[in-house]
């Protein structure tokens, strides 16, 4: 399957899904537009399902009449991301649904751009890892760095304006006083126009900052956390 172009997005009509955060966010985007859009904050096992069929009756569309999907791919919450990354790839295993073409997104990415359209300024975005280490997304003169992982001691050093985003899934100590809060939030996106905010895929992947570590199985009982 080619690799779907970035123009797709904005033609539409897009299905753009979200659960990096204790809110589902989706919507359809139709000529750089929402024809939809819906916020939920709870489990998403069930506010994906009631979202989604909220927004269809609201436009008038089925899935069958989407015709691209961008979901995002963290980070955030693992269990949000996974049971949106679930939901993706049950419908897209429907006959009806084959035409979909799909493109990822990171939240962090995203709100990077948001933020520097509306600031014009260079921008220090971080969120939860865990510990004492943090994601980072900067964006400087327009241009993303990768995403990457930092310490909190790294954040005392960085330079310019910091944005803080959570995930609602627990929050560490801050490491700076000097931050603004910049919760995800999709309903601005359409002013990115006609910047690209996704990339074409072939098949959705949870982002992982590193790669995951498998540790021998025994029959003892385990404690901890992830």
């Amino acid at each position: 399957m080619a690799t779907p172009p970035p123009t797709a997005l904005w033609q539409g009509p897009t299905l753009v899904l979200d659960c990096s955060t204790t809110h589902t966010q989706i919507g359809i985007i139709e000529n750089a537009e929402w024809i939809a859009f819906s916020e939920s904050k709870g489990e998403a096992l069930e506010t994906i399902f009631r979202s989604l069929d909220r927004i269809l009756k609201e436009t008038s569309r089925t899935l069958a009449d989407i015709t691209s999907v961008a979901i995002g791919i963290g980070p955030g919450s693992i269990l949000g991301l996974r049971l949106s990354l679930m939901a993706l790839e049950t419908w897209r295993t429907l006959p009806k649904l084959a035409h979909w073409q799909c493109y990822a997104f990171h939240g962090l990415e995203l709100q990077a751009q948001l933020l520097y359209r509306e600031h014009s300024e260079a921008i220090q975005l971080i969120s939860d890892f865990r510990g004492e280490s943090w994601h980072l997304c900067s964006l400087t003169a327009g241009t993303l760095a990768p995403l990457r992982i930092i310490t909190s001691e790294e954040i005392k050093a960085l330079e310019g304006p910091l944005y803080y985003s959570p995930t609602g899934r627990g929050r560490q100590t801050m490491p700076r006083s000097d931050y603004t809060e910049a919760p995800l939030s999709l309903s601005a996106l359409p002013t990115l126009a006609p910047m690209t905010w996704a990339r074409g895929i072939e098949r959705p992947e949870l982002y992982l900052p590193s790669p995951p570590v498998f540790q021998k199985w025994d029959a003892k009982p385990h404690r901890g956390h992830a």
